[in-house]
């Protein structure tokens, strides 16, 4: 997902390589052909409208293999660094996608949370640890 650059936006892309359950016909696209027609995908969206801000949630029914590509001269991002390939974590249980600046990488916290109730999560001793990285663009607007 690329977010879209300007005066105010920070360009960051975030790559996420999902590696779903072989379909009975790969050429042919899901039934919306959108991202929630992957099987073992699930997508939740939140927004305020008063800010016109808001926050995207992606959830794998497995444990999933990502990486990360970020860039620009004000990133904003969360547990990004994990995904390298020389680091302990090999899978992420979640992404979150958020406007809001840096207030909006909180969202995380909450898919964190969600994923931690279900018992999802990095084994750690006696803890599991939901990994959820989370990007976000800066689009608060100007105040007035």
């Amino acid at each position: 997902m690329c977010a879209r650059s300007g005066p105010f936006l920070y360009p960051l892309v975030l790559c996420c390589r999902v590696f779903a359950r072989a379909q009975q016909n790969p050429t042919k696209t899901g039934r919306l052909n959108l991202i929630t027609d992957v099987v073992g995908l699930r997508v939740g969206n939140a927004d305020d409208h008063r800010l016109r801000s808001g926050i995207t949630a992606v959830l794998f029914d497995q444990p999933t293999v990502a990486a990360v590509d970020v860039r620009g001269g004000g990133p904003s991002s969360r547990e990004t660094d994990v995904l390298a390939p020389e680091n302990t974590v090999q899978t992420i249980d979640g992404l979150a996608l958020s406007g809001g600046s840096a207030f909006g990488l909180d969202g995380a916290g909450g898919v964190q949370a969600r994923l931690r109730e279900q018992g999802r999560g990095f084994a750690l001793r006696s803890a599991r640890v939901p990994i959820v990285p989370a990007a976000t663009l800066f689009d608060l607007p100007e105040r007035r």
